[in-house]
């Protein structure tokens, strides 16, 4: 693993010592974030849905649902990790099934994110790896295009930074907004 997640978990830990700090759990493929805060990602108690369902995440209540129900439900759905002296840490969930690509490509991201900054002073967006599905790549690219920063996670290998540099290219996602992280861990081991 590159250690992305542990790049946006360490960030946003750091950040929400003295801001009001939302991590959102949109890796596609493998999301993660649960198990470091050891929270259950489904909510339940959300009228219109079915408890226990799967499509019950906060991403996939957004997905499903739209915007709005994240507006209504908000301090059910975005769940206070860790309160500081200086804000907190709140998470939302990630999707734990496989969507339709078409609710998924067109659901209100702009609503969403307009509503999300008016409540946050920082958002963390923990996407994964690039390169994972058609879609997911879009993603990626449009909220990059509107992110003040965005951190890209790869190994010192050469020829992965150069395949990487290569989508990031090809997605046109402007270079001069990112701040390029090269993991030198040789283990996922902690130690001395």
């Amino acid at each position: 693993s590159f250690g992305i997640t542990t790049t946006a978990m360490s960030l946003a830990q750091k950040l929400a010592a003295t801001s009001k700090v939302l991590y959102i759990d949109f890796d596609l493929v493998s999301p993660m974030a649960d198990s470091w805060f050891k929270i259950n990602p489904m909510v339940s108690n959300i009228p219109g849905t079915m408890n226990g369902s799967i499509h019950n995440s906060g991403l996939g209540l957004f997905v499903e649902h739209g915007v709005n129900i994240i507006s209504q439900h908000m301090n059910n759905i975005i769940k206070l990790v860790n309160k500081t002296k200086g804000g907190g840490l709140h998470y939302l969930s990630g999707l734990y099934y496989r969507p339709d690509s078409y609710k998924l490509a067109t659901a209100d991201y702009d609503g969403l994110f307009t509503m999300l900054c008016s409540n946050f002073q920082y958002i963390i967006v923990d996407f994964g790896r690039l390169g994972s599905s058609d879609v997911g790549d879009q993603l990626i690219k449009a909220i990059s295009d509107v992110a003040y920063r965005n951190i890209v996670v790869t190994t010192a290998n050469q020829f992965e930074v150069r395949n990487f540099k290569s989508k990031l290219s090809s997605l046109n996602i402007k270079m001069e907004s990112i701040a390029w992280l090269f993991n030198m861990c040789t283990t996922t081991a902690l130690d001395t």
